[in-house]
C-alpha cells in the first residue's frame, strides 16, 4: 500500500489464537472433538476422534511463531494456533528501533512501555 511505504506501520492478516477444536475434551477425555474443518488443526491432519497422547498448547498472547503440538496414538501434529477468519491488522515494522517504538506509542497516548 502506498500509503505505508515510508511509514512505521504495516498491513498484516492476522486471525484471532484458536486451537479451533475443543480444547477441554483433549485435556480431560484425551480425544480431539468439534475440530473446525477451515481451521489449521485440520490442515495438519487433526481428525475429530483422535486420540490424545500428549499436548503442549500455549497460553498466551496470540504471537504468529506461536506453535501447538499434539501428540496422538499414530502421529504429532504442529500447527499454528490462528483461526481461518483472518483480519487486516496493522503492526510496527519490524526493523523500528525501541525509540522510535517509544515516540510512537507516546503519540497515541499509550505510554512508554
Amino acid at each position: 500500500m502506498a500509503l505505508l511505504k515510508n511509514k512505521p506501520l504495516e498491513k498484516t492478516m492476522m486471525g484471532a489464537c484458536s486451537s479451533s477444536f475443543d480444547e477441554e475434551a483433549a485435556m480431560k477425555e484425551k480425544v480431539i472433538k468439534k475440530i473446525d474443518k477451515k481451521s489449521n488443526a485440520y490442515k495438519a491432519g487433526l481428525r475429530n476422534g483422535d486420540k490424545v497422547v500428549a499436548f503442549n498448547i500455549p497460553k498466551m498472547e496470540c504471537d504468529p511463531a506461536q506453535i501447538i503440538t499434539i501428540k496422538t496414538t499414530n502421529k504429532t501434529f504442529e500447527f499454528r494456533p490462528e483461526s481461518p477468519d483472518k483480519k487486516k491488522l496493522y503492526q510496527f515494522k519490524p526493523n523500528l528501533s525501541a525509540e522510535d517504538k517509544i515516540k510512537i506509542k507516546k503519540f497515541f497516548g499509550a505510554g512508554s512501555e
